[in-house]
């Protein structure tokens, strides 16, 4: 009947939020997945722990995101903790925990201003290789490094030289960089 609102077994009404991570851990476990999940547990745990799953509502992922963001985190790592706090509630509902039409809550990640720029290809990367060896092979050196082995500039730029040149020298020993 319309209007009328689901039934909702008593189950369901328990589950608790600890429940729900613990439904994550194991799919993350089942999945060989690698993840700094402890992290973003222990976070949502601060806030969302000892609540029920269904007491679990968008004013409240607001007013999570919004301490967060007071404590002076950063989107990114905002939205990883919320993408966990999302799964885990796919989880339930895909594990008959909840039932499929529940009202559950929706969490809308923030917007991150952190995407990565200027990242070339390999065949766009050797060209620039090329003229930069030209210009200055100790610089070409330190980009070829952080190319290979996919480091931001600043964590590149952060390591001794001496290991750039010693690095380089291993990897073309090893990898003919004209086959890639």
């Amino acid at each position: 009947m319309a209007g009328t609102p689901q039934f909702i077994e008593p189950s369901a009404r328990k589950l608790s939020f600890e429940a729900l991570c613990a439904l994550l851990v194991a799919d993350y476990k089942e999945q060989g997945r690698r993840s700094r999940l402890g992290a973003k547990l222990t976070q949502l745990h601060k806030f969302f722990g000892g609540w029920t799953t269904l007491a679990i509502i968008t004013a409240h992922v607001n007013a999570y995101k919004k301490a967060r963001t007071e404590a002076g985190k950063k989107p990114a790592t905002i939205n990883r903790e919320l993408a966990a706090l999302r799964r885990a509630f796919a989880l339930a509902v895909e594990g008959s925990l909840l039932p499929p039409g529940c009202v559950l809550p929706t969490i809308k990640l923030l917007p991150e201003k952190n995407a990565r720029q200027g990242f070339l290809d390999p065949p766009e990367f050797a060209a620039f290789l090329g003229e930069l060896r030209q210009r200055d092979p100790v610089v070409a050196d330190v980009a070829e490094f952080g190319f290979h082995l996919g480091l931001l500039p600043e964590l590149t730029l952060s390591i001794d030289p001496a290991v750039h040149r010693v690095a380089i020298a291993d990897l073309h020993a090893t990898v003919n960089l004209s086959d890639r």
